[in-house]
């Protein structure tokens, strides 16, 4: 099968997979890996059909954004938390699932931090406040996703305005960031044959047709091997698993059949998982791709409306958010989620890095 021919000339929608690549024995340890998987995997079709209209390129950090999410669940309490399980379609009982989950790929993370190539993670949370986290949540946060959490009583740089209580005393101020770095630097796998198979056929650059009316000719990055490819005729597209010397996560091709059918695949992605797309609707067949080198920096992306359409609204309401389960201090809650993100691709590598920011007060 030759799929050159849609990943060069075509709009592109790239996603990277995870596949509880975790090596775990335990039946309870895996079931959580697999728990943050689905999570992770689950917000990409979505946030790509929220955040892609009117933008002409994207990337999103869909494992930092579910690790955001989880250590804010971890902070909630009551409607808020329920409010956050329903929207990720997690029950109560899970939690320790989900917990255990997230320390696993931390831990595997932190076992390959020194491997020339990596996939991981690096979370942390940042608090300014005259009191500290509470024990049992900072606890958390440690165990389960490896938060390095400084505090600091200085309060100097806090913009949060809040009223005074019943005695004329002024609420305790606080400020708290929780951030999520997550990427992926890897070599191809099997770089090194395909100096041999450009040297023999490989097309050194193409058209790409950036925008309707701007077609620009690019150097292309040839891929051949058995992958995992076809044509999903339930999104009109073709899609392609391209595999990588690390082994956490693969790089997943999506191309509609044409550019005016990008809308329609938006629009069906939510409604697919993409681990059965690519472990029962992709059969493996000698493929050959070729897809463009490139670079994509998404910046300052504001991911508030999307996790207010997924269903979480309760974190951003300043009378209505109970984070008690974080800080005794009142009137905490949600005042932004933001993306930074970028992504390229070289003739021998490939590589990711997203930062997921939550900022409380």
């Amino acid at each position: 099968m030759d799929t050159a021919r849609p990943v060069s000339s075509s709009l592109v929608v790239t996603v990277w997979c995870l596949f509880a690549a975790v090596s775990l024995s335990y039946a309870d340890i895996l079931s959580g890996v697999q728990l943050v998987t689905d999570f992770s995997n689950n917000l990409v079709p979505k946030l790509f059909q929220a955040l892609a209209p009117g933008r002409e390129n994207l990337v999103v950090a869909p494992f930092g954004l579910a690790t955001n999410i989880a250590m804010l669940l971890e902070a909630a309490n009551g409607d808020t938390a329920k409010e956050i399980l329903k929207a990720v379609n997690i029950s109560p009982n899970s939690i320790p699932d989900l917990r255990t989950g997230f320390k696993a790929y931390c831990d595997t993370f932190e076992a390959a931090a020194e491997n020339q190539e990596a996939a991981g993670s690096f979370n942390m949370a940042l608090m300014a406040s005259s009191q500290p986290l509470l024990p049992s949540y900072r606890a958390i946060l440690n165990k389960y996703y490896r938060a390095n959490i400084t505090h600091s009583s200085k309060l100097d740089n806090i913009s949060v305005k809040t009223p005074a209580d019943a005695a004329g005393a002024r609420p305790a101020a606080i400020s708290l960031e929780l951030r999520s770095d997550s990427g992926v630097m890897s070599h191809w796998k099997d770089y090194d044959r395909l100096a041999a198979f450009s040297f023999l056929s490989h097309e050194a650059s193409a058209p790409f047709q950036r925008t309707p009316t701007d077609t620009v000719r690019v150097p292309m990055v040839p891929q051949v091997g058995e992958f995992r490819a076809g044509r999903i005729s339930q999104l009109n597209a073709h899609a392609v698993e391209i595999p990588l010397e690390v082994g956490m996560v693969t790089l997943l091709l999506v191309v509609p059949d044409s550019a005016d059918n990008l809308d329609e695949l938006l629009v069906k992605l939510p409604g697919v998982s993409l681990q059965q797309l690519v472990q029962e609707w992709l059969p493996r067949s000698d493929t050959t791709v070729s897809l463009p080198q490139l670079t994509i920096v998404s910046s300052a992306i504001d991911v508030t409306p999307f996790l207010r359409q997924l269903g979480i609204r309760l974190v951003f309401n300043a009378t209505a958010a109970d984070l008690s389960v974080a800080t005794t201090a009142p009137v905490v809650h949600v005042k932004s989620v933001t993306q930074d993100a970028f992504f390229s691709t070289s003739f021998v590598s490939v590589n990711s890095v997203g930062s997921l920011s939550t900022n409380l007060g």
